[in-house]
């Protein structure tokens, strides 16, 4: 175990010193303002330097390269769970990683199948890029197995549909579900859905390939209560569940549902969360 840094007096300097971090420092003559001067240091944070061969410094990397040459919601995604890994072997060198470093890590965790393979489909990802970029030689992760991901086998009834609906009474929440329930797209897409996604003459949505999940530009067509106009008022803010309701003003088109919370702010994935588990809330005490 280290020793505990503490002030000592050198009557050869007549000075007291004290080592932190492998670091001498003369805190002076006096033992009064030594001793004021070492708990200044002691106070300070310490900038921990991180070795080029350690997994922190690949994850480090792979995150900046992510924030760079990926979208932001694909940068989040991996910063996420790339962050916990890093907390969970702080001090691992890539060298030293092995697949029951993932698989402890994951089993550690209660989630559901698909996240459990989403949590070891980010490290692998990560430590594959590594190689590929030549900060390592050899991928000690690559022959491991992740978990099968799990099937959505629930189908949401129209009485289920109807009592949703009751319960999350008017408002945006409301518009927000409907458009993700008739139009059949996914929800991320119902919350990142923008102007320029908007063709008008097709009545549908068309996200380029490169936001796309596919090799292919993703469509969805709208029904007829979300029919998309020409922007006819120049007070119109909103479209859909969109981030920059500046982007909208110019882009010249609107759609009549509620881009934003009660609050005035975008919907993002955590309120959404926080509301709709408010609203099982309410539900389970009817």
């Amino acid at each position: 175990m280290p020793r505990t840094s503490k002030p000592w007096y050198r009557k050869d300097r007549k000075a007291w010193f004290v080592t932190i971090d492998g670091k001498r420092h003369n805190l002076g003559p006096n033992r009064k303002h030594a001793l004021q001067q070492f708990h200044e240091l002691m106070s300070q944070p310490q900038k921990r330097v991180i070795p080029s061969d350690s997994l922190l410094a690949i994850i480090d990397a792979f995150l900046e390269w992510c924030e760079k040459h990926r979208a932001l919601d694909t940068y989040e995604w991996y910063r996420f769970r790339l962050e916990r890994f890093a907390q969970t072997y702080p001090d691992l060198r890539i060298g030293e990683l092995r697949p029951y470093h993932v698989q402890e890590w994951i089993d550690d965790m209660e989630l559901s199948n698909g996240s459990r393979r989403n949590y070891g489909r980010s490290i692998k990802r990560c430590v594959r890029w590594a190689k590929r970029q030549g900060y390592i030689d050899h991928n000690p992760i690559a022959d491991m197995e992740l978990p099968k991901g799990g099937k959505r086998e629930m189908v949401v009834s129209e009485g289920e549909w109807a009592t949703i609906l009751d319960l999350v009474g008017h408002g945006c929440l409301r518009d927000l579900l409907i458009v993700t329930w008739e139009t059949g797209c996914r929800p991320q897409e119902s919350l990142i859905v923008e102007a320029r996604h908007i063709d008008v003459q097709h009545q549908r949505w068309v996200f380029p390939e490169s936001e796309s999940k596919t090799d292919i530009p993703r469509v969805v067509y709208l029904t007829r209560h979300f029919q998309v106009e020409r922007k006819i008022d120049q007070g119109m803010s909103s479209l859909g569940a969109t981030r920059s309701r500046e982007r909208i003003r110019r882009a010249g088109h609107r759609v009549p549902i509620v881009a934003v919370c009660r609050q005035g702010r975008d919907w993002t994935m955590l309120p959404l969360a926080s509301r709709i588990r408010r609203q099982r809330t309410r539900g389970l005490a009817r």
